[in-house]
């Protein structure tokens, strides 16, 4: 497992950033990629909320040395940590979290606020 905030866009995000929502409280907002070659997750911060960049393809191909694959069996998804409330861990597709994705927010948040 990996975390990629060691990247060229790490000192961008290094402040954690968050967004105030409208309810007071502030989200942090995660993408995620799963390598079906290694089962490795890869996870990183991300600015401008969940569709901020950087973006999957490129985040991935220069941590992995190729783009996602969902031929290949590689999994993507996104995750919005909400002050407060928790980890919602979202994979897209309708596929399941891969476990490796799931134990890297559960180490990085407290695993009972991990959904």
């Amino acid at each position: 497992m990996s975390q990629t905030d060691d990247d060229a866009w790490a000192a961008a995000f290094d402040e954690h950033p968050r967004i105030e929502s409208g309810s007071g409280s502030s989200e942090e907002h995660f993408k995620w990629g799963w390598n079906a070659e290694t089962g490795e997750a890869t996870v990183w911060r991300v600015g401008g909320g969940p569709d901020g960049p950087p973006f999957h393809d490129q985040h991935l191909t220069e941590a992995w040395g190729r783009p996602p694959s969902w031929s290949a069996g590689d999994l993507l998804g996104i995750a919005v940590e909400t002050n407060g409330i928790g980890v919602s861990i979202t994979p897209y597709y309708g596929k399941q979290v891969p476990e490796s994705v799931a134990s890297w927010f559960e180490a990085t948040f407290p695993p009972d606020t991990v959904h």
